[in-house]
């Protein structure tokens, strides 16, 4: 603490101690009631999105921070998502309405995303509510012209840097702190049966998420080891989760519809199986499951007993009659905007103007006869998953070594199962509302004891601090105890961060020392996990892969991984704003947020 400074004024500077609980203040001038003068703390605001101010909603789902307050060191070049159709579709950032209503060519256009969408030329962080296109699951949240979201099931997503692209609107790593605030107000709004929290009931309350939003939904083609790892159940209990999936044949898609159809009144869930097994054989059924060729329209709403789907390359979508596909999915070899296969594993792209590596022996090879300076060479190879061994001393002289004809062989040799487990360690943070009245986190790191690799962090708070019904400020500091930064603010040392949690403006949890956050990509391609790294969740936290799209529009990632294990929630409440600094607030500074949006909702809400 400092008591006079260089100008022989009254000053007040107070950092956490290493307290597990605190409820004291040391001010000179503190008064615990709100006043007029209570100010916002704008000092290395860098993302503050107010759901009361109208010019932070620019759709009733999708949400911007307030211009005015960026990063400075905030970057925009002006990006167009060129394959964030095989991404975007998995939470709804892409939204198509649903299987029942889409072609096989208009499908194939969203998902190799033949129109690119591009993101506004600012360093705004943009947020887009959650909805996946499954219809697994519901996301319900409405906006309360008092100015704030009623989450009811739903939640905000959204990304703050691009891997591969010239787009970052927030930090990657902490300098020396950061600090995350929210006003929220926990309400007993009912849940229906489909939502996140209906089915991981002890992910409720999640408020705030930061990491990759999903494990690499690739990983399923990638050879990736996923036996450890619960199975998803199929067609036993009538609900449109079972109900919508997992049909292997025709006589057990009838099977399940039969199931679906006694346990569902509503016409949009009936039949969704046989609607399933045609997609995924490329017979052509309508969506109640009977196929008609040659542009008739199907006589019935299901299939006779024994009647055999027929081959066509009709396909009815309701209403609007027939569409003549000539696009067929299945089997189809779909391409990344650099025209790589999606299915093929992956690989690293390395700039290089090294003439040792250039100026080799192989057929490709330069020579000083037609080496041109201007040539940029990028070497591609298999990424560290995938293959073992020094690439100079294998692709040798001797009669067993390999040549650029043969690496095939070599690779399909030594090729190892992805890992998906490591990018998740360290990439997975979240906040939780316990129905306690506390507050806690969750934190998926490394831990090299257990038995999958990663273990996840839990502690919170003492209970009742944050009440049912009532409005309160929770603000949250991460803060860097050991390590630092070289001068590109990247961490050059194993650093150690705690956290710190302000309720309503008083310190109440110092946590123990844990490893800093090691927010980064997805061991993967750039072009294959467009918009799924460095995610930010505001309201909930995230769906990992439990609604995501493949090709066949419908089919489930049929294991529950850890993501969707330990982070599928969403807070049950109200939500008037949330702000993000890059740099760590001092308490006066936190004290003074909380006065001033004491002072906001006593004039807008109370």
């Amino acid at each position: 603490m400092t008591v006079l400074n260089k100008y022989k004024h009254w000053g007040l500077k107070i950092v956490p101690s290493e307290v597990h609980n605190l409820d004291f203040v040391l001010s000179k001038n503190y008064t615990p009631s709100a006043s007029a003068s209570a100010t916002l703390t704008e000092r290395c605001l860098s993302a503050y999105i107010d759901f009361s101010n109208k010019n932070c909603i620019e759709a009733i789902n999708r949400v911007r921070s307030l211009p005015q307050y960026t990063w400075e060191k905030s970057v925009n070049g002006g990006i167009a998502l060129k394959n964030i159709g095989y991404t975007g579709i998995d939470n709804g950032y892409i939204y198509y309405g649903g299987w029942d209503r889409i072609t096989n060519k208009e499908f194939y256009d969203i998902f190799t995303t033949k129109s690119a969408p591009e993101l506004p030329i600012d360093t705004s962080l943009r947020l887009t509510a959650v909805t996946g296109n499954t219809g697994l699951y519901s996301y319900p949240m409405s906006y309360n012209e008092e100015g704030y979201y009623e989450l009811k099931g739903g939640f905000f997503q959204g990304f703050y840097k691009l891997f591969g692209y010239d787009y970052q609107v927030l930090p990657q790593y902490i300098e020396l702190g950061w600090n995350a605030e929210f006003v929220l107000r926990p309400r007993d709004y009912e849940q229906e049966e489909d939502t996140l929290n209906m089915i991981y009931p002890e992910n409720k309350g999640i408020f705030f998420y930061m990491g990759t939003r999903a494990e690499n939904k690739f990983a399923q083609i990638y050879n990736a080891d996923f036996t450890s790892y619960k199975t998803r159940e199929r067609n036993n209990s009538g609900t449109p989760t079972d109900c919508q999936y997992f049909a292997d044949s025709f006589e057990e898609a009838k099977e399940v519809n039969k199931k679906c159809t006694e346990t569902i009144d509503t016409d949009f869930n009936k039949g969704r199986a046989l609607l399933l097994y045609g997609f995924l054989t490329n017979k052509g059924t309508d969506w109640y499951g009977k196929c008609g060729c040659g542009g008739k329209k199907p006589s019935g709403d299901t299939p006779d007993e024994g009647e055999e789907v027929q081959d066509c390359s009709t396909y009815w979508t309701g209403d609007d009659g027939y569409y003549d596909s000539d696009i067929t999915l299945s089997g189809m070899t779909f391409y990344t905007s650099d025209g790589r296969p999606v299915e093929e594993t992956g690989y690293y792209e390395i700039k290089t103007d090294n003439k040792f590596l250039t100026f080799n022996r192989t057929k490709y090879g330069f020579t000083t006869a037609n080496w041109d300076e201007d040539t940029e060479i990028i070497l591609t190879g298999t990424t560290e998953d995938f293959h073992t061994g020094n690439l100079f001393l294998i692709m040798n002289r001797t009669k067993s070594g390999y040549t650029v004809d043969t690496l095939d062989s070599y690779y399909s040799a030594t090729k190892k199962e992805y890992d998906f487990i490591k990018s998740i360690k360290g990439n997975a943070f979240a906040l939780k509302w316990n129905e306690d009245g506390s507050i806690g986190f969750r934190y998926l790191i490394k831990d090299c004891d257990s038995e999958t690799g990663f273990s996840v962090m839990e502690d919170s708070t003492y209970s009742g601090l944050v009440s049912s019904n009532e409005w309160h400020t929770v603000n949250v500091l991460f803060w860097i105890v050991r390590g630092g930064v070289d001068d590109c603010g990247i961490p050059f040392t194993e650093r150690k961060m705690r956290i710190s949690i302000y309720i309503d403006g008083y310190l109440k949890y110092v946590s123990k020392e844990m490893p800093e956050f090691n927010f980064r990509e997805l061991d993967d391609v750039y072009s294959k996990q467009e918009g799924v790294p460095f995610n930010i969740s505001v309201g909930g936290g995230t769906q990992g892969l439990c609604d995501s799209v493949w090709v066949d529009y419908n089919r489930a990632f049929d294991k529950i991984l850890p993501i969707e294990q330990n982070f599928a929630g969403t807070f049950v409440g109200d939500i008037e704003s949330f702000k993000f600094y890059t740099c760590p607030l001092e308490y006066n500074e936190i004290k003074s947020n909380y006065l001033f949006e004491k002072n906001r909702l006593v004039k807008t809400i109370y």
